[in-house]
């Protein structure tokens, strides 16, 4: 119930793409497992302009430079960082990475599927335009997105009764009890901890041996599946195409989601790779990248955009 309620401190309803995170909240995500210690216990801070941003104001204010270029880092709960503070994100790490004079802003969000990913960059675009787009493309994106096109097909009457009920869901608890729920199905068999999931030696959490691999590809898109995806993903090229601004999509994992997304970018000229994800750059039974995991997506993001003179 805590979890759920604290959860939603920081999100609200959207009409368009059916989540979104409310500006000015932070929220304090905890979850114990089974032996009593935390699953999950990490800070999501929201800044002015509706996206994640670090904890403390004093450490980041976001005020764009003269000269300074932006580049907007779009997905889902994997860009955001679920599971770890804001400086073990990705997108918090390129930065560091990045010459001085680039910022890298964390437009990800948990249920972003390509339209919301997509339609929030635009959002930001008008504050701050960026000079590079990085999508991190995930399996669940075709699903979220059929969720987000249903969502915005309702009357305005039913978008106002959402907007209510996520009122309620933010100042009681009792409102939060099916999303509880909810939770609770969905985490009961990573949070059930034996002594046998821990891992037995340092390096086999922490190995920095293992890196993502980029993978070949010679498959084609499935024009039978991810109609919302692929429409969102072409308005959105055709609007940075037009203005000039350089768009990479990286398709992490191997299911049949990510290889049609890097298929169809590729038959539609977008820089698209395909991105193997070792199993110790992950949460450990969770699936969401880990520190180690986030510095080496960071990384692997880096030398793409050297490669491609691009920084």
């Amino acid at each position: 119930m805590e979890f759920a309620y604290n959860f939603r401190q920081t999100s609200k309803y959207h009409d368009n793409w059916r989540t979104d995170f409310e500006p000015n909240t932070s929220s304090l995500l905890r979850l114990k497992d089974s032996s009593g210690s935390y699953f999950f216990n990490f800070i999501i801070t929201v800044n002015e302009f509706g996206f994640r941003t670090y904890d403390r104001k004093l450490d980041y204010n976001l005020v764009r430079g003269e000269n300074e270029k932006i580049i907007h880092t779009i997905g889902d709960s994997f860009t955001m960082g679920w599971g770890v503070n804001y400086e073990a994100s990705y997108p918090a790490i390129l930065e560091f990475m990045a010459p001085s004079d680039y910022r890298v802003l964390n437009l990800g969000l948990n249920g972003y599927g390509t339209i919301g990913a997509t339609e929030k960059s635009l959002e930001i675009s008008k504050v701050f335009f960026p000079d590079i787009v990085i999508y991190l493309a995930t399996e669940n994106d075709y699903v979220d997105d059929d969720k987000a096109s249903t969502y915005s097909g309702h009357p305005y009457l039913i978008h106002r009764v959402f907007d209510l009920l996520n009122f309620f869901r933010q100042h009681t608890y009792s409102a939060s009890s099916p999303f509880a729920l909810k939770w609770w199905l969905y985490f009961r068999h990573s949070i059930s901890v034996t002594d046998n999931d821990f891992p037995k030696h340092k390096t086999s959490y922490i190995s920095i041996e293992n890196d993502f691999k980029l993978l070949s590809t010679d498959h084609k898109s499935d024009p039978n599946i991810g109609a919302n995806s692929k429409n969102a993903l072409l308005r959105y090229n055709n609007y940075l195409s037009q203005r000039k601004v350089p768009f990479i999509v990286l398709s992490h994992g191997v299911g049949k989601v990510s290889r049609d997304i890097n298929a169809f970018c590729k038959e539609h000229g977008i820089s698209s790779y395909l991105v193997e994800v070792p199993k110790d750059l992950k949460l450990i039974k969770e699936g969401h990248f880990n520190q180690i995991g986030n510095y080496k997506m960071a990384l692997l993001i880096y030398k793409i955009l050297k490669a491609r003179n691009l920084i």
